[in-house]
């Protein structure tokens, strides 16, 4: 997420303010249930092998592949969506506070960062919802905005400010990591703006976007989630959604298109894509189709097709 969700929560509070009680209502339905989708679910674009599968939506984010269904959020909406392998979007949870960010643990729950809720929720097996953070020193947490479930069903998430300033309670834009017994903790700092976060395969590093300084930052995983001191790992414009693919490359989605970094650094080069792009994810059997979100779309690649069409820099 960037930050012009500011203006579009502004525009969406000044038509509230000018609309009527019945207005209101009409509008939030609309949004709710507005959009048709899949009249070209499965047009072929012309630029390279990427394919648009869903779109119509406000605010595409925080997409996740849970090995057979990848979910996403529409943001302002504040709507969850399940794409099937037939094309076909639903509508799996509603009213989710701006949710952004999602992940699923070990035992397949969903883990949402809810943005206006200004909190992580989890989603428990029998659809009743828990919260995990909401609090840290006795404050109102900023906005969570992304997450990182590790091998032991800790999570880590970023908080930045991109709303919610006039309610400002804590004095950082910080990670923090939900340990497996439920403790919060402020892990990392020393980010302007963190953004996006993913961990490496083996689970030793995180990875976190800084947007404000555009730059992806690589933190050492200590044994009890705590990190080790941070490094810059490469410079990425506006830097929103990170990911790691299978074999251990990260990818971090920024305004000039998707940069791709070997685990040491190395930017390996740059991928355009179709429209601007908030976050991605891989799904599919064998984990090797990128699925990215834009505003209004949600598109895919095979991955051996995507590192092809890499540029030698973000220009």
């Amino acid at each position: 997420m960037t930050d012009h969700v500011r203006a579009t929560q502004s525009r969406d509070e000044r038509a509230m303010q000018r609309l009527s009680g019945v207005a209101v209502l009409l509008l939030f339905f609309g949004l709710i249930y507005g959009h048709t989708w899949g009249q070209d679910s499965q047009a072929k674009l012309s630029s390279g092998s990427w394919e648009r599968v869903a779109t119509g939506f406000r605010m595409a984010e925080g997409p996740v592949w849970d090995g057979e269904f990848l979910y996403f959020s529409d943001v302002p909406p504040s709507k969850i969506l399940k794409l099937g392998a037939d094309g076909k979007v639903n509508t799996v949870r509603t009213d989710t506070r701006w949710g952004a960010g999602m992940a699923f643990d070990s035992k397949r729950r969903l883990t949402i960062c809810e943005v206006m809720g200004r909190r992580v929720t989890r989603v428990e097996n029998d659809g009743t919802e828990t919260t995990l953070a909401e609090l840290y020193g006795g404050k109102k947490l900023n906005g969570p905005n992304d997450l990182a479930v590790d091998g032991r069903d800790g999570i880590y998430f970023t908080d930045p400010l991109f709303l919610n300033r006039d309610k400002r309670e804590q004095d950082k834009e910080a990670v923090y990591y939900i340990s497996p017994d439920g403790a919060v903790d402020r892990v990392a700092d020393d980010l302007e703006r963190p953004n996006g976060i993913a961990l490496s395969r083996d689970g030793k590093t995180l990875f976190v976007a800084d947007t404000a300084k555009s730059k992806v930052r690589a933190y050492r995983v200590e044994e009890n989630g705590t990190l080790g001191n941070g490094r810059d790992l490469g410079s990425v414009t506006e830097p929103d959604g990170v990911k790691v693919d299978v074999d251990g490359n990260v990818y971090a989605a920024g305004r000039t298109g998707i940069a791709v970094f070997n685990s040491s650094g190395k930017h390996l080069g740059t991928l355009k894509v179709p429209e601007h792009a908030s976050s991605l994810a891989f799904g599919d059997k064998d984990r090797r189709t990128m699925y990215i979100t834009t505003n209004p779309s949600v598109y895919k690649i095979r991955l051996d097709e995507a590192l092809k069409s890499l540029t030698a820099d973000e220009k």
